[in-house]
């Protein structure tokens, strides 16, 4: 790919296009360069567009040392605020681990809110049996970082699973973890392919 067949400037205007339309308050992206400016020039060109400067991001995480691409939260700094982050590392690329808190209007008064942990991840693409085995080696690294912080709250996994069926060894460690404290949930309960 480059940028003839894979506009950047195309690309921006459709997330632009679902950004202006759904107004996430959280969103986390994906296959992208790990350079500053490309993470800022879509804060800037995607989120905090055409005057808006309600969002910012988190840092970038790249304890794995992966060569080209990352993943990065953007997420509504009015409502939300970062208290941490701090990458998960595997053997392909991270976890961003980023534990968040809401912005109450009585925040600076009480000193009292919700907190919640954004997991932010991309696994292993891929339908073949080493690419599955990628997958499950990645979830086993952060559970294994969960099963040790023994932190309990709200936490989210978001990304680009890639699982192509909920049997996979990877996502029913994610679902059916010996750990009951740290099993995810799927939203929609919708197990299957």
């Amino acid at each position: 790919c480059d940028e003839t067949t894979n506009s950047v400037a195309e690309k921006e205007q459709y997330l632009r296009t679902i950004v202006n339309y759904y107004k996430p308050d959280i969103l986390s992206c994906n296959e992208i360069s790990k350079n500053v400016a490309v993470v800022d020039r879509l804060l800037d060109s995607v989120f905090n567009y055409n005057g808006n400067s309600d969002f910012a991001r988190a840092d970038i995480i790249n304890e794995s040392n992966s060569i080209s691409l990352i993943t990065m939260l953007y997420y509504n700094k009015n409502k939300l605020g970062i208290a941490s982050q701090h990458g998960v590392e595997t053997d392909f690329r991270d976890f961003a681990f980023v534990k968040m808190y809401f912005k109450d209007q009585d925040l600076a008064l009480t000193g009292d809110t919700a907190f919640f942990y954004c997991v932010s991840t991309h696994l292993k693409a891929g339908d073949l049996s080493p690419d599955i085995a990628a997958r499950k080696s990645m979830v086993d690294s952060l559970m294994k970082y969960m099963n040790s912080i023994i932190t309990p709250g709200n936490f989210v996994l978001m990304g680009d699973l890639n699982f192509y069926t909920s049997n996979e060894s990877g996502f029913q460690a994610l679902v059916n973890h010996s750990n009951p404290n740290i099993r995810f949930l799927d939203p929609l309960n919708a197990m299957g392919d």
